[in-house]
């Protein structure tokens, strides 16, 4: 009846959510025994199957709206609402995730239903919808961060924590990443101002929800998932460079705590597309070590082969490529501290001193400094810093003599011509 009546307001589908639901309920009940568990096992798959459908249909941004709505602070001007009394979420679709979540979080019996099983039934549902990319990713990705979200709750209390109960599942948000061409990304000549800026808040979004789901909602990320692949393949593509939006081209300001030993550095809404990476990199390597450590850091490490000069097209795209090269070589170093010294040969090699601008010189005397703390960590001492660095004030004495004698010379000249 409830699907005749036609009613397609929020309120009826919310009705249709909770019968959903019960129906859930009722045939998970009714696999205890004595009612027969082979023959129902079934008729739970079908009952889960149609709720998950159901709530997709239903719209997770409508759940999540919910669960913003509750977390608000209240207005000052609020006297109706007491701030030690909590705040209750009226909408069932919250209430049927929660009990899905629950049933896959539940002890393993007979009837194999968990976390992956959810998922993939999330994914074929929003599959079902024939949305097209990117708008199908994008669901997907919501529909993680809202299942997070919704996680937190107690089935038997109802209460929220601040720790989500599901595990990380990385394909549903390579299904944002998936359409993402790392050539296509590369090129910025070819769009106007308003659509290159539209994708690369789109772009600065992609990186930022992996972080937060690292960050916020406790997932481990996989080194070996296509996920950082994909992400090191973008930012691979644009040889390092920051979006059209970033003006920011400085060194990551966490690069000192990474060096001190500190892997998980936190999200900022500050930070570049390039530092989110860089602090994907760190939180992948916390959980790994030994050669799968170094493989995974390989696949992310730069691959030019560096003596750029003045005329050089990294350094005409831009001060960020230097910048970023050699902050993802100073994080490779402090997360192997062990191959510091191939790292610092790396990054010597990047420019030739003696023809590279004002910027890139103080780039790379910036990345001496660093280099200096990371191999003073490591154990390995700093002589070939210091012999970088020589290198670099020679060059610099040099240009200097050359100066003072141009100088000299003029001031000469000047003196003939006003004698005579």
């Amino acid at each position: 009846r409830l699907e005749a009546s036609g009613d397609d307001s929020r309120e009826g589908k919310g009705r249709r959510v909770s019968f959903a639901w019960y129906e859930v309920d009722l045939a998970v009940r009714l696999r205890a025994e004595p009612f027969g568990a082979d023959a129902s096992d079934e008729r739970c798959e079908d009952r889960v199957r149609a709720l998950v459908e159901r709530l997709v249909k239903y719209g997770v941004d409508h759940t999540m709206k919910s669960l913003k709505e509750v977390s608000k602070p209240a207005a000052p001007d609020d006297t109706d609402q007491d701030p030690c009394i909590p705040r209750v979420v009226d909408d069932p679709s919250v209430a049927a995730w929660l009990g899905l979540i629950s049933l896959a979080l539940r002890p393993a019996d007979s009837w194999a239903f968990g976390e992956f099983d959810l998922w993939a039934l999330v994914l074929r549902s929003i599959d079902a919808l024939g949305l097209r990319s990117p708008a199908a990713g994008e669901v997907a990705a919501y529909t993680a961060m809202t299942l997070c979200a919704v996680s937190q709750f107690s089935p038997s209390s109802g209460l929220s924590s601040s720790s989500p109960r599901l595990h990380a599942y990385w394909p549903v948000v390579f299904r944002a990443l998936d359409p993402i061409q790392p050539d296509a990304v590369a090129l910025d000549g070819s769009l106007s101002n308003t659509a290159l800026a539209r994708r690369d808040r789109y772009l600065w979004t992609q990186f930022a929800r992996c972080l937060l789901l690292v960050d916020r909602w406790a997932w481990t990320l996989d080194p070996k998932s296509d996920v950082l692949a994909k992400l090191a393949a973008i930012i691979n593509a644009r040889h390092l460079a920051n979006l059209s939006i970033e003006r920011s081209s400085d060194f990551p300001p966490f690069l000192p705590a990474l060096i001190a030993g500190d892997p998980n550095p936190p999200f900022a809404t500050t930070d570049t597309t390039f530092h989110l990476f860089l602090k994907l990199v760190s939180r992948a390597s916390s959980s790994i070590s030994g050669k799968a450590l170094t493989r995974m850091l390989v696949r992310v490490a730069p691959t030019s082969a560096g003596g750029w000069t003045r005329t050089s097209a990294e350094v005409q795209r831009g001060e960020s490529v230097l910048v970023n090269h050699y902050s993802l070589l100073l994080t490779l170093a402090a997360l192997i501290p062990a191959a510091a010294s191939s790292r610092l040969d790396q990054a010597r090699r990047l420019v030739a001193f003696a023809e590279v601008d004002k910027h890139s010189r103080i780039a790379t005397v910036r990345a001496i400094v660093c280099f200096a703390d990371v191999l003073r960590k490591s154990g390995a001492g700093i002589k070939r810093v210091v012999d970088w660095l020589a290198d670099a004030a020679g060059q610099l004495r040099i240009e200097y003599g050359e100066l003072d004698q141009r100088k000299r010379t003029d001031g000469a000249v000047m003196r003939t011509a006003t004698h005579y």
